[in-house]
């Protein structure tokens, strides 16, 4: 778990950043579509993806989109049945706990996997695939790369991260 955490510090960096440089484009969107691939309980990415938007002053924009092969701990991470204020606390977060709650009871969610998200084309302001890759054999990583480009629109983010990219 503190891994996990420590790999989503760097994905917060990266955040920061996708919104440093594309702050006036983001500011013009009436709607800023996040989806993570692979959420899984708790859709932890997710939540450093939310809290750096809501550093921005951008958390009212979001529509938040959880896929992972498994619905079940997506269901149970959209009734927050799972320790969210343990992870926030953990986190440092700056966004409030109550928003990050009602941001994920009104998330989609979408059983399927990161190979054929079947979501439309350049539907997505953020995609991300933090904890996935590893799952993945070496051509399959090209596909669900494929797929997060597909997804993301024109300016949009993409960020990919794992355990380790020593391979």
């Amino acid at each position: 778990f503190n891994l996990r955490l420590e790999a989503n510090a760097h994905l917060r960096e990266a955040v920061d950043f996708y919104i440093e440089q594309n702050r006036k484009y983001l500011e013009r969107q009436v709607k800023i579509k996040v989806i993570e691939l692979g959420a899984s309980l708790g859709a932890i990415s997710s939540l450093y993806v939310l809290d750096g938007l809501h550093r921005a002053g951008l958390t009212d924009k979001v529509e938040l989109t959880l896929l992972d092969i498994c619905g079940e701990p997506l269901e149970r991470t959209k009734r927050l049945d799972f320790n969210l204020q343990g992870i926030y606390e953990k986190a440092d977060f700056s966004i409030p706990v109550e928003t990050l709650g009602k941001i994920l009871q009104n998330a989609r969610i979408v059983e399927g996997s990161a190979l054929e998200p079947q979501q439309p084309d350049n539907s997505y302001t953020i995609s991300l695939a933090a904890f996935t890759h590893h799952h993945l054999n070496i051509y399959d990583k090209e596909i669900a790369c494929r797929e997060l480009e597909r997804i993301t629109a024109k300016n949009g983010g993409i960020i990919v991260g794992d355990l380790t990219f020593s391979y």
